[in-house]
């Protein structure tokens, strides 16, 4: 199921873990990371996969979907 353009979850990859499309990083990872104080192109060091763009789109994403109920 696609969440939004850069977030997805289906049961079977991490059993239903929202990841960042086409990769198995989970986006709680990412703003984990966020909230230990990484910057997006520490982040970016940690995936290189993910570009600095995916990255602020992502975090950007969680941001805007935040108190919107999740199907």
């Amino acid at each position: 199921m696609s969440i939004s353009s850069h977030i997805t979850s289906s049961p079977d990859i991490m059993s239903g873990t929202k990841v960042v499309k086409g990769t198995r990083i989970p986006v709680k990872r990412i703003i984990h990371l966020c909230g230990d104080g990484y910057t997006v192109e520490a982040i970016h060091l940690e995936y290189p996969q993910l570009s600095v763009d995916v990255i602020r789109d992502v975090i950007g994403e969680v941001v805007e979907n935040f108190d919107r109920p999740m199907a």
